[in-house]
């Protein structure tokens, strides 16, 4: 593994050894001050007042005043043990090289002559006559001491803590240089790449947030590609009828005035056609953008639904349908455009008529619940299922795939419906049920 001076793990890695090399230093200095300033010297004086007690507390010392005995005192306080009578007649153990008798019976002191050394003396009796029972504890003692429990123990952790501090900048930096492959992979071009990192942590919201931001942006390219062929076969149809016809006219195919009539009006037809579909993509183009001018009227939507009931008359007469306009509730005006409002009803009216069998009814109704008003378009047509009911909104998408374009419409009039019923501040939903019809209801705050 290549560690670079500059990478997040070789940063978290030094960082996470400062801080415990740091912490490490500070116990160090606590340790060395408590060796050799602190309690130290205060257990050598309880451990050697515990052997003075026990030999003053003895009748016959005699047994235990051989070498062996004295050495092995000697192990297990740490420090060199004699005795002496009152004196200074040495009575007992071995004192060190240039020892004199002449430390009063007082807690342990600093001896002039070996640095940071301890010696005290501590009285006693031996067969009943007084004594004296010194201890000596030189610094090497104090400097092995601190090695032995000190620095091997010291050095024990900084190996673990380099040990724990790889392998949790190795965890972290696993983790973004995941992220990070994915996201290389997905600006070459690679769509489908997304990175495994989901976990609860913080990098786990960055991984999600990019899984979801690549998702996004896939659905975004996915429909814009759609966009462009449907557009482009929506453009194309057209033209190639009116080109077909005129084709036949050059060709002399109209004999009679009535002929070049019934051509140039299926050409009008189609220039329509056209027309609408660029309107269409150009109002779309807008409210994608933000940048259509919406006016905020103060509108009467009981007098325009009216409106829209009279300029069908004459289709819904045409296919045999009725109408039923329920127009019965009060405070009928809404904020909003009144022409955009007009696009969305003759939308919604327009899609009714075309999915309604003959015969049947379309209503239109009109409610409030004292603070918005809800607009009501219903039909008694095929209905949606409930899984391509998401699906009305998208450009292009039609739910009867047998309908010709000619009779099926653009595709785009829902999607725009819903981006200037949510432009003027309302809401639209839909409901469905196959074989009984489709209901849109939009919403508004009253005025």
């Amino acid at each position: 593994m290549i560690i670079r001076r500059r990478s997040i793990f070789f940063r978290l890695l030094v960082s996470h050894l400062l801080v415990i090399l740091l912490l490490a230093l500070a116990f160090s200095v606590l340790q060395i001050y408590v060796i050799y300033n602190g309690n130290g010297p205060l257990v050598l004086r309880k451990r050697v007042t515990e052997i003075a007690d026990y030999l003053a507390s003895r009748a016959d010392t005699k047994p235990i005043l051989d070498l062996q005995t004295w050495q092995l005192l000697g192990k297990e306080t740490n420090a060199t043990l004699w005795m002496t009578d009152t004196e200074g007649s040495v009575i007992g153990g071995t004192p060190p090289e240039g020892w004199s008798a002449n430390h009063s019976l007082a807690p342990p002191t600093t001896d002039s002559t070996f640095t940071r050394s301890f010696i005290m003396a501590v009285p006693t009796k031996v067969s009943g006559k007084p004594a004296v029972l010194y201890a000596y504890q030189d610094s090497h003692f104090r400097i092995l001491f601190g090695r032995t429990f000190f620095l091997i123990p010291f050095l024990i952790g900084v190996l673990i803590a380099i040990l724990l501090g790889f392998l949790s900048s190795s965890n972290l930096t696993k983790s973004i240089t995941n992220i990070a492959t994915a996201a290389s992979r997905f600006s070459s071009g690679n769509r489908d790449s997304r990175t495994t990192t989901t976990g609860d942590d913080e990098l786990g919201d960055l991984g999600r947030n990019f899984n979801a931001m690549a998702d996004s942006i896939t659905r975004t390219e996915k429909t814009r590609r759609e966009f462009y062929a449907n557009a482009s076969h929506e453009l194309k149809t057209p033209l190639s009828c009116m080109q077909a016809t005129t084709e036949a006219l050059i060709d002399g195919i109209a004999k009679t005035p009535e002929d070049y009539r019934k051509h140039l009006r299926n050409i009008h037809s189609e220039i329509l056609r056209m027309t609408r579909m660029i309107r269409d993509l150009l109002d779309l183009e807008q409210l994608e953008a933000g940048s259509m001018n919406i006016r905020r009227d103060r509108v009467d939507i009981r007098a325009l639904l009216s409106q829209q009931a009279d300029k069908i008359h004459d289709l819904l007469k045409t296919k045999n349908l009725s109408l039923v306009l329920s127009l019965k509730a009060d405070h009928c005006f809404i904020w909003g455009d009144p022409d955009r409002l007009t696009q969305v009803f003759d939308n919604l009216l327009s899609n009714a008529i075309r999915h309604s069998p003959q015969g049947s009814r379309i209503s239109i109704v009109l409610a409030n619940d004292n603070t918005k008003l809800k607009i009501s378009v219903s039909d008694q047509g095929e209905g949606v299922s409930e899984s391509e009911l998401p699906l009305i909104w998208e450009r292009f998408y039609r739910t009867d795939k047998s309908r010709t374009r000619a009779s099926g419409g653009s595709g785009l009039g829902l999607s725009i419906t819903r981006s200037l019923v949510e432009a003027m501040g309302g809401a639209i939903s839909v409901s469905s049920t196959k074989k009984q019809g489709t209901t849109f209801t939009i919403e508004f705050p009253i005025a």
